[in-house]
């Protein structure tokens, strides 16, 4: 399947497909001022080729309709949004033989309509085309890759940058299909990504050979199972939706009670006890705010071994409206956090700039 997934990636790099990155994704009917100022940051990148791809926009299609390569918003459909084509339409743009591979390792398959469909979307990030699952939340181990994925990989680079952050080994704890791994393999000499969604390890492992990121290791485990060696650096991207009812579509990122956090809550307890003396870890979560205030913030205390600090970078506020259940308990709003845990007794909120809380939205 590997070099069946080169061909299609060979072709889309010399398409220029990742500038597809430009497109904003969802359209967001509801009519706000914080929404008016994404809508500026998402024209600004399309203008600029900045990243929109799973951006919220007031409307996406005028982004659509005013670029002029119809033929990379066909790969676009194709590859990233998954649509199915008759094979007319595949014939017209690639190899015949190509074709038959694709259907043999079953990487393109025919639907109920006799048309062919990708069976895994192709996203751009950073120079590099990762594989992972369709739109579908409903499939069997699907596995999540959106903004909030790609937003704490370039938060990473930068702030290790920023650290001159050096190390022997490296852990992404719920490593999905691999993206925080890769962008910290630069900053260790091995990293261990582990998730409980074998699926995502299968993936992980994809994207890592055909990248070649070759000091990558995925492993198929819940948490800290099998792991008994300190690590210089931790980071992790959990589950943190917060679902009245966990059959819903958004299983794969209901991250427990309490509102969400149960997953972020055990991973703040159970870090230090991996973390090196000069070591860093990163989790990246969404946090209710109720009226007393940030509900992780204000009980960080009681979770946040003594001996270590943070820095609570508090980066942007959500959006998306509160559902019932959310308000039935107190919930007012919904604001997405970078942790930074360390060795030491300083703790820090660092509040971003009103521009970015309102531009950084997922």
């Amino acid at each position: 399947m590997i070099e069946e997934l080169k061909l299609a990636f060979d072709f889309l790099k010399m398409s220029n497909y990742r500038t597809v990155n430009r497109f904003p994704l969802r359209k967001y009917p509801l009519l706000s001022i914080p929404l008016w100022i994404n809508e500026i940051d998402v024209f600004r990148k399309f203008l600029f080729r900045g990243n929109n791809l799973f951006s919220i926009s007031l409307n996406p299609s005028i982004y659509l309709s005013i670029y002029y390569n119809k033929h990379l918003l066909i790969l676009r459909d194709l590859f990233f949004l998954n649509k199915s084509f008759p094979l007319e339409i595949w014939g017209s743009l690639f190899p015949k033989d190509w074709i038959g591979r694709w259907q043999e390792n079953n990487l393109l398959r025919e639907e109920e309509d006799k048309n062919l469909r990708f069976i895994y979307r192709v996203v751009p990030y950073d120079g590099h085309f990762f594989v992972t699952s369709r739109f579908e939340r409903t499939e069997p181990h699907f596995t999540f890759l959106s903004y909030d994925s790609f937003y704490f990989a370039s938060f990473l680079n930068k702030r290790l940058k920023s650290l001159s952050f050096g190390g022997e080994q490296a852990l992404d704890m719920c490593c999905g299909v691999g993206i925080q791994a890769f962008a910290i393999s630069q900053f260790s000499e091995e990293v261990i990504g582990v998730d409980i969604n074998p699926n995502a390890v299968y993936l992980a492992c994809i994207n890592a050979s055909i990248n070649q990121f070759r000091n990558c290791e995925f492993k198929n485990s819940s948490f800290f199972d099998g792991l008994n060696n300190s690590f210089d650096l931790i980071v992790s991207n959990p589950p943190f939706i917060f679902s009245e009812n966990t059959d819903s579509k958004k299983f794969d990122s209901h991250g427990g009670e309490p509102f969400g956090l149960n997953i972020t809550l055990a991973l703040i307890k159970t870090i230090p006890d991996f973390l090196k003396d000069n070591g860093r870890a990163f989790i990246i979560t969404r946090v209710p705010v109720f009226a007393e205030g940030d509900y992780l913030f204000n009980n960080l205390a009681n979770f946040l071994h003594k001996s270590f600090g943070f820095y609570y970078h508090y980066v942007s506020d959500s959006i998306v409206p509160l559902e019932s259940f959310e308000m039935n308990v107190g919930i007012k709003r919904y604001r997405h956090i970078i942790l930074e845990i360390f060795k030491g007794n300083q703790r820090k909120m660092m509040r971003y700039s009103y521009w970015h809380r309102r531009t950084s939205l997922f």
